[in-house]
């Protein structure tokens, strides 16, 4: 029973890390690297001054870490 156990465990592993011997896609091709990844154009600035005067319907962009999803708790 063990034997039997650890065998599948093993051919688990094997299938999970080794994915090409069943004939599925490599992903690879799809991922983002830090050298290759397109790169946004440049834009000029934006003269501003405080406080900032927002009309209606402008819309802001938060930009950084989880920072920003946490305010909603609080």
């Amino acid at each position: 029973m063990n034997r039997k156990i650890y065998f599948l465990i093993a051919l688990k592993y094997i299938l999970l890390t080794h994915s090409f011997l069943l004939g599925e896609e490599d992903y690879q091709k799809h991922a983002m690297f830090g050298n290759t990844a397109k790169r946004a154009e440049a834009s000029d600035p934006v003269q501003t001054s405080l406080p900032l005067k927002l009309d209606k319907g402008t819309r802001i962009g938060l930009v950084g870490n989880t920072l920003f999803d946490r305010m909603h708790e609080f």
